[in-house]
């Protein structure tokens, strides 16, 4: 059975920073708890690293869609089952809302335990509020 999770925040930048922030994979263990690190393998192709539920797992995912500005989507090819998209908005005011989403297959018993449908801090280094 996958989990499903969702969170949204405003950051204080406007749309085109916060969107070129989330292109630079390689910055998100600056912004993103839990992320130990993000590798670009080659165009759209990513290795992450990441402790969820306390358990250090990796993948592998592929950029399913990109939308400058606009949206993020992701799917997992190898490793920890999991899919997701982020979604930038307009939220007035030199201000970005993003939506995230994120689906996955809780694996082993302390994933599964510790699966309370969160995510760790996000935006952090985007000037959440």
């Amino acid at each position: 059975m996958s989990s499903k999770v969702e969170k949204r925040i405003v950051v204080d930048v406007p749309v085109s920073s916060a969107y070129n922030q989330w292109t630079r994979f390689e910055d998100f263990p600056q912004f993103m708890g839990g992320v130990e690190s993000v590798t670009q393998l080659s165009a759209g192709r990513l290795k992450r690293v990441a402790h969820i539920a306390g358990v250090r797992r990796q993948w592998e995912t592929t950029i399913v869609e990109q939308i400058p500005d606009r949206r993020i989507e992701w799917a997992s090819t190898e490793g920890a089952t999991n899919s997701g998209a982020v979604e930038f908005s307009d939220a007035g005011g030199n201000r970005t809302e993003l939506s995230l989403t994120v689906e996955y297959q809780p694996e082993g018993i302390v994933e599964k335990v510790g699966d309370d449908g969160t995510l760790p801090p996000l935006g952090g280094g985007l000037g959440d509020r």
